[in-house]
């Protein structure tokens, strides 16, 4: 009999888990809405699934029991926040990801911070955490003095909306310190605090360690597109689309940054087990490569949304392996293998997302042809509807990923899936892999060093 696999969360990367559990085990979901993708793989591996809160523990242990799970997999950032592993391990199910306790590096940026003053202390740019209009004042004005520009970050969960960028988002320090008395006064990601940071010059990317709380994975490098227009303009969004490989490591990043990268993880896990507290799952960590060297940007607490299914196209190693060393605290001795092309993810979204309030929309996609171009589909915020689909709320409604052996070929099969199988008033972002923009970040990345 095949074992079971709970999925918590209905996003694109929740569909992405299953696409791998369904390899190997029946899947179940507890999901907010009938995403297409997991009702599909639930029901093809002959699953449950049950539409509900996935917040709640309570509802998630309930379905792992009735369906008699072997393990569950969360890694929904509200979902970790609210408890939901530790519900279920209280239960008795196993579960990758963190307690709630552990998650707090995510979902509490002051805690993130504070640790790697305490660990990494040179990898942390300058930050002053605000909980008062003078404490603002008081940041924004050393800010000014020493010339920098700066980041306003709410301290909690904004599912990647909330952080505002001066140069980007504020002409000005002003501007800056108006949106961070914003941010206390409506209480902006659930906080009485604001983070106000140095605003980091270099290239941003991640690292998705994944971990047993001990050892981890040497992942492939992935790099995400938060901006929601081409050419990285408009404002910050949940994420537009990403990239990976081919190989380990980007050709702006070198081999000794990326050796910096892991060490710098696993200092991390090693202070969270000195505090006592569980973490196995993904720790996913924001870097920027800046002149002054690599400097830490946040915390993940589970995979990252589109970068997940960076990851999980191009592991080759069955995706139950990985889980069952993970799992068993074994992972040191799995043998874990990844693919050495490339791949890549993008967005389709309402066109209204992150810019205006949305109305649904419907589209259509035709599966069979771009499956047959060799795009993967991860449905989002969507349901099936007459024959078609329909875009829910104002978030990003699926994703398509390819694996090509470059970038440029990955991102040209995801040109001709879209022109070919997908209608309707959906948008996207056309650079997400082109060769222009990998140029114009190598050529970003060479000025820096020179400065």
């Amino acid at each position: 009999m095949k074992q079971r696999a709970l999925v918590v969360g209905s996003g694109a990367r929740e569909a992405a888990l299953a696409w791998r559990l369904a390899e190997t085990h029946t899947v179940d979901a507890l999901i907010a809405h009938e995403n297409p993708s997991i009702v599909e793989i639930v029901h093809r591996t002959g699953g449950k699934f049950r539409v509900g809160d996935y917040c709640d523990g309570a509802q998630a242990l309930a379905l792992a029991k009735e369906a008699r799970t072997n393990l569950a997999i969360v890694s929904n950032d509200a979902a970790l926040a609210g408890g939901v592993v530790d519900s279920l391990l209280a239960g008795g199910i196993r579960t990758v990801g963190p307690s709630r306790n552990a998650a707090e590096i995510e979902w509490n940026k002051s805690f993130g911070r504070s640790l790697v003053t305490e660990f990494l202390p040179n990898l942390n740019p300058e930050f002053w955490i605000a909980r008062t209009s003078v404490e603002i004042d008081h940041a924004i004005c050393v800010a000014k003095e020493k010339g920098l520009a700066v980041v306003v970050k709410p301290q909690g969960l904004t599912s990647g909306r909330g952080v505002k960028v001066m140069g980007d988002h504020f002409a000005d320090y002003a501007a800056a310190a108006a949106y961070a008395r914003q941010v206390l006064v409506e209480h902006i990601g659930g906080s009485n605090e604001v983070i106000i940071e140095e605003k980091l010059e270099g290239v941003e990317f991640t690292v998705q360690a994944i971990t047993d709380g001990k050892s981890l994975v040497r992942v492939p490098v992935t790099y995400d597109f938060p901006y929601r227009f081409d050419g990285d303009t408009g404002p910050g969004t949940g994420g537009m689309g990403s990239i990976c490989g081919p190989g380990q490591i980007p050709n702006f990043l070198s081999a000794a940054e990326y050796e910096e990268c892991l060490s710098a993880i696993e200092t991390v896990l090693k202070a969270l087990s000195l505090k006592g507290l569980r973490f196995n799952g993904v720790l996913n960590t924001g870097f920027f490569a800046t002149p002054k060297g690599l400097k830490i940007m946040e915390f993940n607490a589970r995979f990252g949304d589109p970068e997940c299914m960076n990851i999980l196209m191009l592991l080759e190693t069955p995706f139950s392996s990985l889980l069952n060393g993970l799992l068993d605290g074994n992972l040191e001795s799995t043998s874990v293998k990844f693919k050495p092309g490339a791949c890549v993810v993008r967005y389709l979204v309402p066109r209204e997302y992150c810019i205006a309030p949305a109305t649904p929309q419907k589209f259509g996609i035709d599966l069979e042809t771009v499956k047959r171009i060799g795009a993967e589909v991860f449905f989002g915020s969507a349901i099936a509807k007459e024959a078609g689909y329909i875009t829910i709320g104002a978030s990003r409604s699926l994703a398509l990923a390819t694996y090509a052996d470059t970038l440029r070929e990955a991102s040209e099969l995801i040109d001709s899936a879209i022109g070919e199988g997908v209608s309707g008033a959906l948008d996207f972002r056309k650079d997400i892999g082109s060769e222009a923009y990998m140029e114009k970040l190598v050529a970003k990345r060479s000025r820096r060093k020179s400065h």
